[in-house]
């Protein structure tokens, strides 16, 4: 049963291109998302509409994706342990799978800028650290530490390299920041003592510089444990996710910023959340999201692709984790 928010959850996205269902493989799409099918796991473009373009197969389940900034490549990382990223050209469908053998990837990669790339990884001591290949080769080039434990996702934010080293059952969690050029770390923040079942995944970054971060809780769930933090100074702001946020059963699978609105799913509440507008919607199995045009589009493990504008897609598809946009 869907829910709509009190402010829009979903809103029109009358401003994006559409590519009609005979769009050829070449067709930019608007969205990427993981999944797995009848033939197995692969990646997927998708129109605005929601209409599959292209499916291109992937070695094993994968996870986050990151564009490259002509918005000629996408790059996707293995599921969290895995070895692999694979590179995919998005006009030709030529795809080249880059193996590793010493690290365990942590699910996200991102673009430092044309010619690098970076992932999230622990190496074979179980340290966390940042693998920075040669966005065209694969090549690594250098192997920056995190200071943590189990790091997943990382983003490019007010001139630095952000990421949450989500801890594991034994260590706590943190967030870092680092120069994208060398690696130098330039700040770090622990979670306090108090909220040390919470281990940090997710995060989106916001118009003035700072980071939101969603959490999972690891211990009891408790509903009065914030599950979202702000990030950019020195200190870490806590925040829950309103009334609601119970229902999310102490696990964010992803989330999102539009402006200042933040979108946070949680796969095991099957619910989303709007930061602080308010509003809730309800679907099975939902986490991906992505901010398009004026609202969110959101996808679900069992087929489910919600857009913007209200429309639902059910695909023979289950969606994993997250969706990317293109610009």
């Amino acid at each position: 049963m869907i829910e709509p928010s009190r402010r829009g959850l979903l809103l029109g996205i009358a401003t994006l291109p559409l590519f009609g269902r005979g769009a050829q493989a070449s067709t930019p799409p608007a969205l990427l998302a993981c999944g797995g099918d009848a033939g197995g796991q692969a990646v997927f473009g998708l129109d605005a509409a929601g209409n599959t373009l292209w499916r291109r197969a992937l070695p094993a389940r994968g996870h986050g994706m990151t564009v490259s900034p002509d918005g000629s490549n996408v790059v996707i990382s293995a599921r969290r342990p895995g070895q692999w990223l694979l590179r995919l050209d998005l006009a030709s469908g030529h795809s080249e799978t880059w193996p590793c053998d010493d690290l365990a990837y942590g699910g996200h990669v991102i673009y430092l800028d044309a010619g690098r790339l970076a992932a999230t990884a622990s190496d074979g001591d179980g340290q966390g650290c940042i693998a920075v290949l040669d966005a065209r080769t694969g090549q690594r080039i250098a192997l920056w530490p995190t200071e943590g434990v189990d790091p997943h996702e990382l983003l490019l934010t007010d001139g630095a390299l952000v990421v949450a080293n989500g801890g594991d059952v034994l260590e706590a969690s943190n967030l870092v920041r680092l120069d994208p050029q060398s690696g130098v770390i330039l700040a770090r923040a622990d979670v306090p003592a108090a909220l040390q079942s919470l281990s940090l995944r997710h995060m989106a970054a916001l118009p003035d510089g700072s980071v939101a971060v969603v959490a999972q809780d690891r211990g009891a769930a408790d509903p009065a444990v914030p599950l979202l933090a702000f990030w950019r100074g020195a200190d870490i702001r806590w925040a829950t996710l309103g009334a609601e946020q119970g229902g999310m059963r102490g696990y964010c699978g992803a989330v999102a910023a539009h402006g200042n609105t933040l979108c946070v799913t949680s796969p095991l509440g099957a619910q989303a959340l709007l930061h602080p507008d308010g509003g809730m919607l309800r679907l099975p199995d939902i986490c991906g999201v992505a901010a398009l045009g004026n609202g969110f589009a959101l996808s679900g493990g069992r087929g489910d692709l919600l857009l913007p504008d209200g429309s639902r897609r059910q695909h023979a598809i289950a969606w994993d984790n997250h969706l990317r946009e293109l610009a």
